[in-house]
């Protein structure tokens, strides 16, 4: 990569963008890099240097159908040859793992002579926020009833919570019918 200053080469610039921002909760977000050889002449060698953010895993580095492998937290993507004109998109898509700004920066060079170095680089932030101020906390209380409800032979039984533990069901003569309501009452 060496610069010149006749204007000609292949002056290449990347953008790189993030498709949303804010992301809410720790959900993966995806980068866009683009890069695009201006001319005037074709680039040889093209690759794409993509540092990742600190607290993020990679789940996926895409140039077209190609993957662009990750070593030591930096994604490369070998473009190879690019025509004056030409463009390629990378998708990069990551993990965070934590909530606050993430500063992702993507660096292009080239075999070829490259007259404009100050577009050889871009990088995009993303807030990730956290998706919901204070924690709620439940509570579950159970009351329990003086009065217990059983059914037997299909008729409605009522019970005297203090007998059940003499082994109310294996006596009979402790089931009488409850005075003016047609139903039984345990006793």
């Amino acid at each position: 990569m060496t610069q010149s200053g006749g204007g000609t080469g292949a002056d290449l610039s990347i953008t790189k963008t993030a498709d949303q921002i804010p992301v809410v909760g720790l959900a993966d977000f995806t980068y866009t890099i683009v890069v695009v050889n201006r001319g005037p002449e074709d680039a040889t060698g093209v690759s794409v240097n993509d540092e990742l953010p600190a607290n993020t895993d990679l789940v996926a580095a895409l140039s077209g159908q190609r993957i662009c492998p990750q070593n030591g937290g930096t994604v490369t993507c070998d473009i190879g040859d690019m025509s004056s004109g030409a463009q390629v998109a990378i998708t990069v898509t990551v993990t965070p793992l934590g909530f606050g700004q993430y500063t992702h920066t993507a660096t292009v060079t080239t075999a070829s002579q490259d007259p404009n170095l100050s577009n050889n680089d871009d990088e995009a932030t993303v807030d990730v926020q956290d998706p919901g101020g204070e924690a709620v906390d439940l509570s579950v209380q159970k009351v329990a009833s003086t009065r217990h409800r059983v059914v037997r032979r299909d008729r409605e039984l009522h019970r005297d919570p203090h007998q059940h533990r003499h082994g109310l069901g294996h006596r009979r003569d402790a089931v009488r019918p409850a005075a003016g309501r047609g139903q039984l009452r345990v006793r």
